[in-house]
């Protein structure tokens, strides 16, 4: 991606409204890092759980002190999960308040809000700044579709359409994934800055003696994914293969029973060992499947919940993922593996389909965007 020109006569005075859902703040993290070391007095406004991860990045951090404290690793029922993450933060009024809050009193030159705060985009719409979206999945209509019931409870001037009517005329999207992946055209104000993140420092060598290499991730935050970790565990215990999983910190690695080929870790940086990997099961977290697009490595998705079942259907569509249902079994699921590693294929469709992506985003872009959004205003 080329970065796009942007003039500015001073440092602006940003504010970024967030929320700690797991995936969403790597990229969100990534551009206030790069704001900050342009100069700009960069401001952001979250749950408490993530207010020293920002600081830490350089921003000037306030915390929602009126709205319900969320966390990644918070364990939701998994029938309810959507009503409550819509009560306690896409449609919460007490956010929208203390965003609104935040925002007279530090009289920003621009706002960026994570597209799923649906009340506090509303209310900032009403306000006189110029506000964008930062948007942390695939655009998909399916997915902004789904959204839309909450959109129009949201109130606003936007309530009368759609969320993607409304994307579509908004002054600026920013888009952390790969236009190759959206289902449609969207305006030009929807920009596709990628999945932005740093590079890798190193590479494990995760390739040892010649056996197929499997990354096994099921979400850094709660989704109720134990079993399901252990049946891929036991899935591959008579593979001729070597699995790697990372488990997060929502789960205990040492809870899990395994197999010699299969270890277990909480965390390593998967842009380190997949340059190294034959395949990738995930759960289709965003951040997983971008990074496993980007290094050109064919997926097993089996999605959890939340935006994943889209995500892995359009993977599918696209011939680069095979898609199982959460209650797969051990035989299902090996079989699947087994299929994968042997579809010179499948490898092919990965491979071909990475050559024309930038695999750690363009941040650059990506900040020139809000600073052409911030002079506007």
């Amino acid at each position: 991606m080329k970065s796009v020109p942007a003039a500015r006569a001073r440092p602006s005075r940003l504010l970024i409204a967030t929320w700690d859902g797991a995936g969403n703040l790597p990229p969100e993290r990534t551009l206030v890092r790069e704001l900050v070391r342009r100069g700009h007095e960069v401001h952001v406004v979250s749950h408490d759980s993530a207010v020293d991860r920002f600081r830490c990045d350089g921003a000037i951090v306030h915390r929602y002190e009126n709205a319900d404290q969320v966390t990644a690793a918070q364990p939701f029922p998994r029938d309810r999960e959507f009503a409550m993450l819509s009560a306690q933060v896409f449609e919460s009024e007490a956010l929208a308040a203390d965003l609104v809050a935040v925002t007279h009193a530090i009289e920003p030159d621009a706002c960026l809000v994570d597209f799923m705060l649906l009340r506090g985009l509303a209310r900032l719409l009403e306000e006189d700044v110029p506000v964008g979206v930062l948007y942390h999945s695939m655009f998909l209509d399916a997915l902004l579709g789904r959204l839309d019931s909450a959109w129009r409870r949201s109130g606003g001037a936007f309530a009368g359409r759609s969320l993607a009517e409304t994307f579509d005329r908004l002054p600026l999207v920013l888009v952390f994934s790969y236009r190759q992946l959206a289902d449609r055209a969207p305006a030009e104000t929807v920009q596709f800055v990628g999945p932005i993140r740093a590079p890798a420092t190193e590479q494990s060598g995760a390739r040892g003696d010649g056996e197929p290499f499997i990354l096994t991730s099921l979400s850094t935050g709660f989704m109720d994914q134990a079993d399901l970790l252990q049946t891929i565990v036991d899935a591959a215990a008579e593979l001729p293969a070597r699995m790697l999983v990372t488990t997060g910190p929502s789960l205990d690695p040492s809870a899990f029973r395994v197999s010699p080929n299969v270890e277990l870790r909480t965390f390593v940086a998967h842009d380190e060992v997949l340059p190294g990997a034959d395949l990738v099961i995930t759960h289709g977290g965003h951040g997983t499947i971008a990074a496993a697009v980007g290094a050109g490595v064919p997926l097993l998705c089996i999605p959890c919940g939340r935006d994943q079942p889209l995500v892995a259907a359009q993977l599918a569509q696209l011939g680069l993922a095979v898609v199982l249902p959460r209650e797969a079994g051990p035989a299902q699921i090996r079989s699947a593996i087994e299929r994968l590693l042997g579809d010179a294929d499948a490898k092919l469709r990965s491979r071909s389909f990475a050559a024309g992506l930038d695999p750690f985003g363009d941040v650059g872009q990506a900040a020139d965007l809000v600073e052409r959004l911030a002079v506007r205003g």
